[in-house]
C-alpha cells in the first residue's frame, strides 16, 4: 500500500546534516511524504517499509520507488501480491505504467518480480467517491441496474435529504442522519464516517417504508457491497448472523458473484464529465470501481488455488482508520528528519 502525506515544510540543520529537503527535487522543501506500507496475507502486523520526503509527486518517481520495494521484498524471499492506493490521478497513471496496456488494467508486471500481481483502489476511497459523485451531479440523481434487477433505477438524494428534514426534531429516530451526513463540507466529504451514515441499512429501510424504493434499492446494494469487501475477521458473518460478512472460501461463493455482477453492471453505465455527465458516475470513479471489483474477483481465485490459504478476507485490501492513524503519527514523527538521500528499507521480516 502506498499513500502521499501532507506535512508542514521545514528545513532543519541536525548532526552536520540537512534534512527537510526532496528527495525527488533535492532544490526544494518537502512538502509531503510518500508512505509505503506493506500488509502481509499469511499473518503478522502491517508495517511502514518506506518514507520518501516529496516535492511534487510523479508517476515515475512514484513507479520508480514502488519497484525497489518491490524488489526488496523478492530479495527477502516474499512476493507481491498487489498494490493498494486510492483514487488520485498520479496513482491512476503509475497503475498504467505498471500495467503498460494491458488488456485487463488492474493486473501489473515489475521486472523486479518474475510473476504479476493486482492493481486495486483502496474501497474506503471508492466509498467515499460514489456518495460524492452521487451528491454533486447536477440533479442528484444515479442510475443503475442492480444485478438481478430486471430493471434500471433511479436514486435520488434528495429522497435522503427529505428523509433528514423530517426526523431531525424527532427525539425517536429510524436512522442515524446528521446534517454533516447530508450536506457535507469539502473537508466532510472526506470522511467515509459520513459516508457511511448515508450508505446505511436503516436509511434503505426508512426510504422502503416511505415509498422511495428505488434510493433504497440503490443503497442495499452499495451497503452489501461494502460488506463483503470490508469483511476483516472470519466468525464476524456467524456472530452478527449476516452471511454477507462471510469469508471467501470460493470463486463460486455467492459474495464473489454478487461483486462480479455489481461491476458489470457499472461497466455498462455511461459516465461523464462536467455537464456531460448525466446520472452517472465520473469516469475516474466508474474505471477505479470496475477495475478494483473485477481485480479483487480474480485475486481471490488465485489466493484460494494456494493450499496454504483456506479464505480470503477482502479487508486486507484496505487501510483501516487505526492503521491510518498511525502511518500519520509516524510520517509527522519523521517529517523533520527525512534527510535528502533516499532512505534505504527501513524493515523486512
Amino acid at each position: 500500500m502506498f499513500d502521499e502525506m501532507y506535512i508542514q515544510p521545514s528545513v532543519r540543520y541536525r548532526c552536520r546534516h540537512l534534512l527537510g529537503r526532496a528527495v525527488d527535487d533535492p532544490d526544494q522543501v518537502a512538502r509531503t511524504i510518500l508512505a509505503i506500507m506493506v500488509k502481509p496475507l499469511l499473518g503478522g502486523k502491517p508495517f511502514v517499509v518506506r518514507l520518501l520526503p516529496t516535492y511534487i509527486l510523479s508517476a515515475e518517481f512514484l513507479r520508480k520507488c514502488v519497484s525497489q520495494c518491490i524488489k526488496a521484498i523478492n530479495n527477502n524471499g516474499g512476493r507481491v501480491v498487489a498494490l493498494v492506493s486510492d483514487n488520485h490521478p498520479t496513482n491512476r497513471k503509475c497503475f498504467a505504467l505498471f500495467s503498460d496496456g494491458r488488456e485487463k488494467p488492474w493486473i501489473g508486471t515489475d521486472a523486479a518480480q518474475e510473476s504479476e500481481f493486482f492493481m486495486l483502489f483502496d474501497f474506503v476511497h471508492i466509498i467515499k467517491c460514489i456518495r460524492n459523485n452521487w451528491q454533486m451531479e447536477a440533479n442528484g440523481i444515479l442510475r443503475i441496474q442492480p444485478p438481478g434487477a430486471d430493471r434500471q433505477i433511479s436514486a435520488k438524494w434528495s429522497d435522503v435529504v427529505r428523509l433528514y428534514q423530517m426526523e431531525k426534531d424527532h427525539v425517536v429516530k429510524r436512522t442515524c442522519l446528521t446534517h454533516e451526513a447530508c450536506y457535507p463540507t469539502s473537508i466532510q466529504k472526506t470522511k467515509v464516517s459520513l459516508a457511511l451514515q448515508v450508505l446505511d441499512e436503516r436509511v434503505a429501510a426508512a426510504l422502503k417504508c416511505d415509498g422511495y424504493s428505488d434510493t433504497a434499492e440503490f443503497i442495499k446494494t452499495i451497503v452489501r457491497f461494502w460488506k463483503i469487501v470490508n469483511c476483516k475477521n472470519p466468525d464476524l458473518h456467524a456472530r452478527l448472523r449476516d452471511p454477507d460478512r462471510r469469508p471467501v472460501y470460493s470463486v463460486q461463493d455467492e459474495s464473489i458473484q454478487f461483486l462480479s455482477a455489481l461491476a458489470d453492471s457499472f461497466d455498462s453505465t455511461h459516465c461523464g464529465k462536467g455537464r456531460a455527465r448525466h446520472h452517472s458516475l465520473t469516469p475516474e470513479t466508474k474505471s477505479a470501481l470496475v477495475n478494483s471489483l473485477r481485480g479483487a474477483c480474480e485475486m481471490c481465485e488465485v489466493l484460494l488455488s494456494d493450499p496454504r490459504i483456506s479464505y480470503v478476507l477482502l479487508a486486507v485490501w484496505r487501510v483501516s482508520p487505526n492503521e491510518r492513524r498511525q502511518l500519520l503519527c509516524i510520517c509527522g514523527a519523521s517529517a523533520a528528519q527525512c534527510s535528502t538521500p533516499t532512505n534505504e528499507v527501513i524493515r523486512i521480516p
